[in-house]
């Protein structure tokens, strides 16, 4: 009779196997989920900005106005230096959009840690803001409007690293890299 103490090498590939199975069901599942809560949350932050601008929209009777990282275009899409004669601007949505009486906090891609895109024509009357959301393991743009899209032949928020337009649910543009994720740490003095 043998006298069994310790587990074989068997047992313990064989334990390590199903541990390790386990974990990547778990991981799968936790991604899943909360990749699930950040697409809502995504969805819901830019409906949000949209009710906003439209409220500041009826308010003053013009779109946001902002000082930041301006990029003009004209009617054909294309960029111009100046504030001449331009079609549309667009830049990224920041802290300091759109005052508390049209929305409590300015919201941000949260799986990113970025601002959501802002286009606007120069007659004020039509705008577009974009994030990004993730389906399946791909992420897709996700693009709001005011526009109806039979006058436009492209959309208005140019993809962040080409000269294409972005369109709703396009998983080849975005108006950022939805695989760079920016650091962000607060400093107290």
């Amino acid at each position: 009779m043998i006298n069994k103490k310790a587990f074989s090498v068997r047992e313990i590939i064989i334990f390590c196997f199903i541990l390790l199975l386990l974990l990547i069901i778990f991981l799968s599942y936790w991604w899943t989920k909360n990749n699930n809560i950040i697409n809502v949350k995504t969805q819901v932050d830019l409906e949000e900005l949209n009710k906003a601008i439209w409220e500041y929209f009826i308010v003053n009777n013009s779109l946001v106005e902002v000082n930041w990282n301006k990029r003009f275009y004209d009617k054909n899409g294309d960029y111009i230096e100046s504030r001449g004669d331009y079609f549309g601007v667009s830049w990224f949505i920041w802290n300091e959009f759109l005052s508390k009486k049209y929305i409590g906090t300015i919201p941000f891609d949260k799986r990113l840690n970025r601002s959501f895109a802002y286009w606007k024509t120069k007659d004020e009357k039509n705008y577009q803001i974009s994030g990004v959301i993730n389906k399946d393991w791909k992420f897709y743009s996700k693009v709001i409007w005011n526009y109806n899209l039979e006058n436009w032949l492209y959309g208005l928020i140019r993809e962040y690293n080409w000269p294409n337009f972005i369109v709703d649910n396009s998983k080849n543009s975005f108006a950022y890299n939805p695989l760079e994720k920016k650091l962000i740490k607060k400093m107290k003095y």
